[in-house]
């Protein structure tokens, strides 16, 4: 990781990670290492409780369809509940 791959606040934008991947990998091959050979589950570590339904969500992200999943999550959300994060009104367009 650069300092000129974050922003002011050392945020790392994630747009980037493929390009770090990307990097990673060449710096492995000029190395010499041998071939990564990923195996399931998961690459080797399990995902705890993933259910289906998370499995539908992430397709649907690749598939740029994220909007459906938004639209159950806000249907499943619990009643009673009052947002405490503080907002101030902004002025202007």
């Amino acid at each position: 990781m650069y300092y000129q791959d974050t922003d002011a606040g050392g945020v790392v934008f994630h747009g980037r990670y493929l390009e770090f991947m990307e990097r990673a990998r060449t710096i492995w091959e000029d190395l010499g290492l041998p071939a990564l050979t990923p195996q399931p589950p998961w690459h080797g570590y399990t995902l705890g409780d993933w259910s289906e339904t998370w499995d539908t969500f992430a397709q649907r992200a690749v598939d740029r369809q994220w909007e459906q999943s938004g639209i159950e999550t806000f249907a499943r959300r619990r009643g009673g509940l009052t947002p405490e994060t503080p907002t101030r009104e902004v002025e202007g367009e």
